[in-house]
Formats: structure tokens, sequence, C-alpha cells
């Protein structure tokens, strides 16, 4: 391994946490939250000004209880919290409850940053937008941030170790990023984590196929946000509109010519295998 690959930036992230007990393991490891039964809900949020360079959530989930939003930030823009109110904000709005507010399901966010913010906490956490608006609003959003540069200072514990396995991708995998694989890939907690990242740390063709896999996933969705206005897991809704059933199959006939797999296809795009091995003959027809 030339290089190993910490799991902080997007493609890995969400090829890892896309699976739903992983997601689940660490939303209880570091937001100490029990996720109820949900599904993925990608989204785009439109862009709202010039310093919003992507109105894309990192991910979205979603219950019969609340919407989840989780984001991953490196950089501080200095604008951490109106971002957060601003996606909470599109959140609430998009739920269209017509009349009956009643039925508007609560936003949280969870985010997790690599820069220092406030007293530097590993889990710091807000209960509403603003404080003062508890007693008048009560609590109708949740904010927590866990901070990786804060974990590391511990030097011991889950949060430490998980705060090493983001930052991997600083280190070299000769020295200290192979050590810390040797220390954490026999750990029960996270050994089934340290795997993948091995995995995709074999050489860089593989980490690059899940950067090409994630441009097609965004393309996908830009390309049919305008058939719907809530995001749902791909594939599960019914009644798809011709539009973005034409969206899907661009989308496959695309992830087929760069030969990936038809398992990989079929969990971007909702389609059946048959679907995907006829989608070049599917979209001459049309």
């Amino acid at each position: 391994m030339k290089r190993l690959y910490g799991i902080r930036y997007d493609p890995l992230f969400k090829k890892i946490f896309f699976e739903k007990e992983n997601l689940k393991k660490i939303m209880k490891d570091l937001f100490h939250e029990d996720l109820e039964t949900f599904h993925y809900s990608k989204q785009e949020l439109p862009k709202g000004n010039v310093n919003l360079q992507s109105g894309v959530c990192d991910m979205v989930m979603k219950s019969r209880k609340r919407i989840l939003l989780l984001e991953i930030q490196n950089k501080d823009l200095k604008n951490l919290i109106e971002r957060v109110k601003y996606y909470s904000s599109e959140f609430y709005a998009n739920q269209n409850p017509g009349k009956d507010y009643k039925q508007l399901l609560p936003v949280e966010v969870y985010l997790i940053i690599n820069f220092s913010f406030g007293k530097n906490q590993v889990l710091k956490e807000y209960e509403e937008f603003e404080r003062t608006l508890k007693e008048q609003l009560g609590n109708v959003s949740k904010i927590k941030i866990w901070n990786i540069k804060a974990a590391l200072k511990e030097k011991e514990g889950l949060n430490y170790d998980y705060a090493r396995l983001f930052t991997l991708d600083d280190e070299d995998a000769k020295e200290k990023g192979k050590i810390v694989i040797e220390e954490l890939k026999n750990k029960k907690e996270l050994k089934h984590i340290v795997k993948q990242i091995i995995y995709y740390s074999k050489d860089k063709k593989t980490y690059q196929r899940l950067r090409e896999v994630e441009k097609m996933e965004m393309t996908f969705e830009q390309a049919t946000a305008g058939f719907r206005r809530e995001g749902i897991e791909i594939g599960e809704k019914r009644g798809v509109k011709m539009g973005e059933k034409r969206g899907k199959l661009k989308t496959a006939l695309s992830m087929l010519q760069e030969g990936l797999e038809i398992s990989l296809i079929e969990k971007v795009t909702g389609l059946t295998e048959k679907q995907i091995r006829n989608s070049g003959q599917e979209l001459s027809r049309k």
C-alpha cells in the first residue's frame, strides 16, 4: 500500500457507512444515538448563496419519527452553525405539511468536524438553533458536533480510535498508518471498518473508482432533482416518472461503460440487472 485513506473524505465514508449496520454503529459510538428503522434519503439542496459551493448533504436518513443529516466538514469556513440552520430549514420546508404542522418531523443534524471549534469538546450538542428559543419553541431540533482534533487529544478510548481512522490519509502507510492499522484491525468495535479501509487502500485505481461512482451518483441526483421534492432511497420509489427513469438508465449505461459491477449499479440506480444490461437499447428507443 502506497497510501492509506482515512474515512473523513466523502467517497470512502459513504461507501462504508451506507451499510446500515455500520451507520447505526457510528451513530451510537460517536453521538450516543440509537437509530430506529430508517431509510436513506439522498436530496440535493438548492444552492442558496455564493459561499455555499455545494448544496448536497453527505448523508440523509429518515424514519417515521425524525429526519437526520450527517455531515463531514474538514475545513473551517467560519459559517458552520449558519450552514446547519440553512440545511435544517430546507428539510423542514420540503416536508410540505399542508395545514397540519403537527405532522412535521424534527430535523436533527450530526456533524463530524476536523478543526478547532468553541471549547473544542469531543462531542458538543445544541438542543436548538438558538438556546434562547428553547422556552418558546421546545426541542424542535438537535445539533451534535463530534470533533476529530479534540478526540485525538484523548490518547485512548473509542473516540481516540475513531479519530485515528479518520486521519489515516494524513499519515505514511509504511510508518504511523501501518501501526494504527495493526493496532485496530483486531479490535471488535472497529475491525470491519479497518478491513474495508485496507481493501480500498490497495491501489489508487480501487479508490479512484469510488470517486467516480460518487460523481455518477451526484449527476443522477442533479438530473432528477426536479422530479421530486422529498428524496428517498434510490430504487424504493414506485411510479417513477419517465424523465427520472431515463436519468437512471443513463447512469447505469455510464457505469457499465466504466466496467463497474452490476451489483453496485443496482444499488446506485435501483434498476434490475436486466434493465441495466439493456440500458443502451432502452435509451436508443426513446
